[in-house]
């Protein structure tokens, strides 16, 4: 599945599109400069649902 998710152009521009759109919302709220990406397309395990 991590292979897949890291492969998939589709998964991969879903990703990005939804990372810009949250940073662009916090940056109208936050001070300048002060919202980062620190991990990008990286997958972590959750529990199970």
């Amino acid at each position: 599945m991590r292979q897949e998710l890291l492969s998939d152009s589709k998964e991969i521009v879903e990703h990005v599109l939804s990372v810009k759109a949250a940073v662009e919302e916090l940056e109208q709220i936050c001070s300048n400069d002060t919202v980062v990406v620190d991990d990008f397309m990286s997958i972590r395990e959750r529990g199970k649902v």
